[in-house]
């Protein structure tokens, strides 16, 4: 797992100060939380895994989630979220209290980086057996594949069917679907005819941010409006972590 933490450059890239009113991540923080309240997971405790700096986790905890986070990586957290995450921390490597104490396991556009994402969830079931319900995002739809997936060093871009699969028998999938259903040609083009993104984002600065604001409501009436087996450029689902 040593192998899957951010460097420096690609925290300091991806993670800009500001970089929470960039469209995608002002839209991704205000459709995870809809997800969340759609499924009844807005009452008790939170454990994002590979939470970064911690941008979900400061918009949450705003919004009054019980929120907490655990990053591997050797993160600077945003100044509101200093006391509430682990960093250099290993998430199976909590005390047994904390991970006991976990109602939902939040990944958040984790799973892409490990090459065996069904091992880790086991172990995720292992460690934090008090917890319910699993929400994962990823990036979707391998067609999709750009420099910047090789950047951050993703192992693949799921469809529906993978991403499924990931939850094992039974009735652990409760619901997943596609949203950024509206940049799934913006990034096909990319991926066919460009050939290349940019891997440094920057944080909107001025009337930009307002712009960006538009741009994020635009993308949040998409995930309303369009049905989930439509293709988008990511995926939000909710598993069941138990039986029961």
């Amino acid at each position: 797992m040593s192998g899957t933490a951010f460097s420096k450059e690609q925290y300091n890239r991806i993670y800009p100060d500001g970089i929470g009113n960039h469209y995608w991540n002002h839209a991704r923080n205000r459709i995870i939380r809809r997800f969340l309240q759609r499924h009844g997971l807005t009452g008790g405790r939170i454990m994002e895994i590979g939470c970064g700096r911690g941008l979900v986790l400061d918009f949450l905890r705003k919004r009054k989630f019980q929120c907490f986070g655990v990053e591997l990586g050797d993160a600077d957290p945003v100044p509101a979220c200093r006391d509430f995450i682990y960093t250099n921390t290993n998430a199976f490597e909590l005390p047994s209290e904390i991970c006991q104490d976990i109602d939902t396991v939040l990944l958040l556009d984790v799973l892409e980086h490990l090459e065996d994402p069904a091992a880790f969830i086991g172990e995720i079931r292992r460690k934090y057996s008090a917890a319910r319900h699993l929400v994962v995002t990823v990036p979707a739809r391998q067609e999709l594949w750009t420099n910047y997936d090789t950047f951050n060093r993703h192992f693949r871009r799921y469809n529906l069917a993978e991403l499924k699969a990931l939850a094992g028998e039974g009735k652990r999938m409760r619901e997943a679907c596609y949203f950024n259903h509206i940049l799934y040609p913006v990034f096909w083009v990319y991926a066919k005819f460009i050939k290349k993104r940019g891997t440094y984002i920057k944080a909107p600065k001025g009337i930009m941010v307002g712009l960006h604001a538009i741009l994020s409501l635009v993308l949040q009436a998409d995930f309303r409006i369009f049905p989930g087996y439509l293709r988008g450029t990511s995926l939000i689902a909710v598993f069941a972590l138990s039986e029961g």
